[in-house]
């Protein structure tokens, strides 16, 4: 076991404890069978909940899952999708595939819609991003993405590469997107060019989200400076912006409710080959 998976261990020791057959499973099959477990478990659990009937209503929520109480709120996601509704979603950052998994649990539920990533595999940390992150890299054996079930893998197209050479074409190709979802490289710079090289593709009332803001300023710049409609930051560190019309001087985020985007977008009858 890596050094930080023990430190995520002995942080959440109450849930592990309640929780024995996962040293069975780490034991026998490594960090991968026990996580895709847990992202399994995770989205049963989420979805045996009532959905919110807004993003103020899952900017309140508690985490209900597994992997929500042991620190991870990416089950948020899934009630995100499933409220937006969004045809064509991209995401940039991968790694195990945790968002992933959630992202592409909402569009099956919705039974419509599609998600386009783009991931650099890396197997070593990245200064000022993945380094402070509190678990390993990729090891071997580990591909990108690898705990999400091959049951939600059919909305799902990966590409491999760079997010500076993929992100524009994949949104070119991609047509208006309807949720662009940044959780790659997290450095103040890197952030700001996603989130507005992903603003010139978006479709009406189109979001912006992201992971991890809570690591510099880059989301609540963005959103100082772009027209949105309604922002908010959700488990202390997911960002959600949906961008409208309005000067960010004429808007009250407190009151102005976000529109569900995707209702009226046609879904994509294919899906790329992954690369």
């Amino acid at each position: 076991m890596q050094r930080t998976e023990w430190k995520t261990v002995l942080t959440n020791l109450g849930v592990v404890a309640r929780n024995p057959g996962w040293f069975l499973d780490y034991a026998f099959g490594g960090r991968k069978r026990l996580l895709s477990k847990i992202v399994l478990q995770s989205i049963a659990q989420v979805r045996a909940t009532p959905p919110p009937g807004s993003l103020d209503e899952i900017a309140r929520l508690r985490p209900v899952s597994t992997i929500g109480k042991l620190g991870a709120p990416q089950e948020l996601l899934y009630h995100i999708v499933r409220f937006l509704s969004p045809a064509r979603c991209v995401e940039t950052g991968v790694y195990r595939g945790i968002s992933t998994a959630f992202i592409l649990a909402g569009l099956h539920d919705n039974r419509h819609g599609h998600l386009t990533s783009i991931d650099l595999p890396s197997a070593r940390y990245l200064d000022s991003s993945t380094s402070l992150l509190h678990s390993s890299p990729l090891l071997q054996g580990e591909a990108t993405g690898f705990v999400v079930p091959d049951s939600l893998r059919y909305r799902w197209s990966l590409r491999l590469g760079d997010s500076k050479n993929l992100l524009p074409r994949v949104l070119e190709e991609s047509g208006p997107v309807d949720l662009f979802y940044h959780d790659s490289v997290h450095t103040y710079e890197f952030m700001t060019w996603e989130f507005e090289t992903a603003k010139q593709h978006l479709a009406p009332m189109g979001v912006v989200a992201s992971d991890d803001t809570n690591w510099n300023n880059a989301f609540r710049d963005f959103c100082s400076s772009s027209c949105v409609a309604w922002s908010t930051v959700i488990g202390g560190r997911i960002g959600v912006a949906q961008i409208g019309q309005e000067s960010p001087r004429d808007v009250d985020v407190s009151t102005k409710k976000p529109e569900p985007v995707g209702h009226n977008s046609s879904v994509r009858s294919s899906s790329r080959q992954v690369e």
